[in-house]
């Protein structure tokens, strides 16, 4: 009976562990509303010269953004594609 018990509070333990884990998660949970689209778009071409320096810094001045966001935003800027237009098309 002990030994099923322990299981049990182990399981819970670490069931409780996992769930805060998923809280933690950072990036996108959900598809970003309009406004939301219309606001991260603006950030990234105010800082898109972060785009070129790393994702680290890029993730600190936008803690929202995402490896996948970062990567094509940065390939636009690349191609000199990153306009108000185009960034919506991020998000989608």
């Amino acid at each position: 009976m002990d030994v099923i018990l322990f299981a049990f509070f182990v399981l819970l333990l670490m069931v409780l562990i996992c769930h805060n884990k998923k809280a933690e998660r950072s990036g996108f949970v959900s598809k970003p509303t309009e406004a939301e689209i219309a606001k991260y778009g603006g950030e990234i071409i105010k800082n898109q010269h972060l785009l070129q320096v790393g994702f680290s810094e890029a993730k600190n001045a936008m803690p929202w953004m995402d490896a996948v966001v970062y990567e094509e935003a940065r390939d636009l800027a690349r191609k000199n594609k990153l306009n108000s237009s185009s960034v919506g098309l991020l998000f989608h």
